[in-house]
């Protein structure tokens, strides 16, 4: 798919569709990044284009995807933009930040909720946004701190494996937990992994426990 052309048609198919956005995302930015090929950033640049002057999306969901997409290529193509793509990028970033920042004041959904994915999302963002100047670094430190709501409850509830809602929002919840660890360790200087080993550690398990004869998972429940 990143050697394909990218027309119109495919582009705003790969925008609002969430399960194809992410994904092919990061396929282009990585292979610009390791062939170093400009169709591959100018392809990504496409897709930022459309999340930006495109339909808002239909859900929740979506929005949150074309927030984390929209992070990656400002960041990934950050010293490679001339100033008005820059820009141009950095405002659309902005626009969808400031849309849902308003999970960074929902202190009721720690233990489930979507403000999970929306504060993993808001996260990813903010280090993408953070320039210097201090505003992003503040809605940064805003936002991990409360991540450390959701934090809280892993280290009660992982703290020996498994978790909570079970073997597919679990799956879900813990991925997005190891994915934020990895880019606050990567781009803070922060060792996450190492400060949440106790549960972190444990959490291969959450897998292993739930296992049937079958080679897969009971099938029962919103959180089978």
């Amino acid at each position: 798919d990143c050697d394909a052309p990218y027309d119109q048609k495919r582009i705003s198919f790969t925008v609002s569709n969430p399960n194809y956005l992410l994904a092919r995302t990061l396929g282009l930015l990585l292979l610009h990044r390791l062939d170093k090929r400009d169709d591959y950033r100018d392809k990504a640049l496409a897709l930022a284009g459309a999340i930006i002057g495109g339909p808002d999306p239909e859900g929740h969901r979506e929005e949150r995807i074309r927030l984390q997409a929209l992070a990656l290529i400002y960041d990934w193509l950050h010293d490679s933009l001339d100033p008005g793509k820059r820009k141009e990028l950095r405002e659309g970033l902005i626009v969808r930040y400031k849309d849902e920042r308003s999970a960074l004041i929902n202190d009721n959904e720690y233990v489930s909720g979507h403000s999970h994915f929306t504060t993993a999302s808001l996260i990813i963002a903010a280090i993408a946004l953070c320039d210097g100047s201090g505003e992003y670094e503040a809605e940064l430190a805003t936002a991990l701190d409360h991540w450390d709501g959701y934090l809280a409850v892993a280290r009660r509830v992982a703290a020996d494996g498994g978790h909570h809602l079970g073997w597919r929002y679990g799956r879900s919840y813990v991925t997005r937990l190891c994915w934020v660890a990895e880019a606050v360790t990567i781009a803070c200087g922060i060792d996450m992994f190492r400060a949440e080993r106790s549960w972190l550690s444990q959490v291969g398990y959450h897998l292993a426990y739930g296992l049937i004869p079958d080679g897969t998972y009971l099938k029962a429940g919103d959180s089978h």
